[in-house]
């Protein structure tokens, strides 16, 4: 009995020992980690500090030079162009601190460092998801086929709806204009048919806006009359208001509504830049497609033009766009394959770059679909490519290397039998990443009953993930993306195959989807 009572002493006072030591060796390794924490937040906070300061005082020297600088026009993401604002930039902060309109921001895969980055004041701010998701359904013109919403200078709303249905035996096509007040109340709504214009009975095909620089919406109406086979393009000016600040219509005679040029931006004011697809037959009398992009000016007449052809004389485009320096952008397809091509201030084509389709999807159809675009003058593109076999499709987004028109950097979203992601486009975010967006689908191939959801991913330059959401709203698809305040707007249509469901017009609501950080 005595002897186990010294055994149970013995392994107490062990016991014991032994938790004074832990307790030293936790206590040791806590008090060192919050040494080396608070050394990590100190030398960050000295060097981004130091990186701030030269970089204030390269733009001072800027100013100097040029007094119509601005540092807001500044953006710099690649090692050689933010060592031109921050010279001492040193190596272990490549690819970590760049530039965004003029501010520094600090990037990281440690969470440590982006810790003490977002409170010194240094970090993006916006990777984690919403605070609160809210879904505003717009009961406006449920009977309209077709719909695109868009967001205004001045944070308000914009729904273009088009609509064409058969009334006495004769097809009557509408489109509806309608303005919405940032609490989503109507404003006012213009109304256009296929009379309204200069020359009657011209059927609405599809439309097409552009903001423009004045903060006045730029619309463009494609008509069509099949009985005298001709074509018209009407191009209306509106102010925030509703009021007509200019109408006017061009005539194309009978040519493929395809070949109408489509303004793509207002390069300055009231100078316009179009492109269009054109057939034409070559010399073995075979038709072939070719890319017209031309610059007009203040009454939409042609003052320049470039034609761009391609040995297969297969050629359509997709998307243009514009850098901070003049510079153009165009994507084009041909059959699979993705050329870009990069036009200076005169459009002429400066540099061409052709990105095959993959070989490791399988079979393809015949056609991608795909676009790419200047952010923050960085080239990124992305293309869908639909399977021969089966009903899906997978997305490429790439990021493209300006000097050689190389992909650097490449991510696929995957369509497969348990589900899909569909992107509809990809556009920047207020803070210099990506917003990719559209629909994720649960059943493949069953667009009938489709069980979709509004689907956003936040990608940062280097096309990592920040964050993704799928929506909680049955069949939503996102449209467009636009960033006001400290919210994200989500604009689309719920219910986009619709019109292969017969004709229930109430599920045709528009949506705006509110996300608040």
């Amino acid at each position: 009995m005595e002897n186990k009572k010294g055994i149970s002493l013995f392994i107490l006072i062990i016991s014991i020992i032994v938790i004074l030591i832990f307790s030293g060796v936790v206590i040791y390794i806590v008090g060192k980690n919050n040494i080396i924490k608070n050394a990590t937040r100190a030398r960050l906070e000295m060097d981004l500090k130091s990186f701030n300061e030269e970089m204030e005082r390269t733009y001072a020297a800027m100013l100097a030079e040029d007094s119509n600088f601005k540092k807001e026009n500044i953006t710099a993401l690649e090692e050689e162009v933010v060592k031109k604002y921050i010279p001492s930039l040193t190596e272990e902060y490549i690819d970590k601190v760049t530039i965004v309109k003029g501010k520094l921001y600090y990037e990281s895969f440690s969470k440590v460092e982006m810790g003490f980055a977002t409170k010194l004041g240094y970090s993006k701010n916006k990777d984690k998801l919403p605070k609160s998701v809210k879904v505003h359904e717009l009961n406006i013109h449920p009977e309209c086929l077709f719909a695109n919403s868009y967001i205004c200078a001045d944070g308000t709303f914009l729904i273009v709806s088009n609509n064409m249905e058969a009334i006495d035996g004769k097809m009557v096509t509408k489109c509806y204009i309608t303005k919405l007040n940032k609490d989503f109340e109507i404003e006012w709504e213009k109304e256009y048919n296929q009379d309204s214009f200069e020359k009657k009975n011209q059927s609405i095909i599809s439309t097409n806006v552009l903001p423009k620089r004045n903060g006045n919406i730029l619309i463009e109406f494609f008509c069509k009359n099949k009985v005298e086979k001709d074509t018209a393009k009407t191009i209306l000016e509106l102010d925030l208001k509703g009021n007509e600040i200019y109408l006017n219509t061009n005539f194309y005679g009978d040519v493929d509504i395809k070949s109408i040029p489509k303004i793509y931006l207002e390069e300055k004011k009231n100078v316009y830049i179009t492109v269009s697809t054109e057939n034409f037959t070559n010399i073995e009398g075979k038709t072939k497609s070719k890319i017209i992009v031309s610059r007009l000016n203040k009454d939409f007449m042609e003052i320049k033009r470039t034609e761009i052809q391609e040995a297969n004389g297969d050629l359509q485009y997709s998307s243009l766009n514009k850098d901070n320096n003049g510079k153009f952008l165009l994507n084009a397809t041909s059959y699979n394959d993705n050329i870009l091509y990069c036009l200076d201030k005169n459009l002429n084509i400066i540099k061409r770059g052709f990105i095959k389709a993959p070989t490791n999807l399988g079979k393809l159809e015949s056609n991608c679909y795909g676009e790419a675009f200047y952010i923050n003058n960085e080239i990124y593109n992305y293309n869908t490519y639909k399977l021969y076999e089966k009903n899906i499709s997978n997305t490429i987004i790439r990021s493209i290397d300006e000097k050689n028109f190389a992909p650097k950097k490449e991510i696929t979203k995957i369509q497969d039998d348990n589900g899909s992601i569909v992107i509809n486009d990809i556009s920047a975010s207020k803070d210099g990443n990506l917003y990719v967006y559209g629909i994720t689908d649960k059943k493949i191939g069953d667009i009938k009953n489709i069980e979709g959801s509004p689907y956003i991913e936040k990608l940062d330059t280097k096309l990592n993930e920040k964050w993704e959401l799928a929506i909680d709203y049955k069949g939503g698809n996102i449209s467009s993306v636009k960033d006001i305040g400290s919210s994200i707007y989500l604009l689309g249509i719920k219910d986009p195959y619709f019109y292969l469901k017969g004709t229930n017009k109430e599920s045709r609501y528009k949506i705006i989807i509110e996300c608040e950080f």
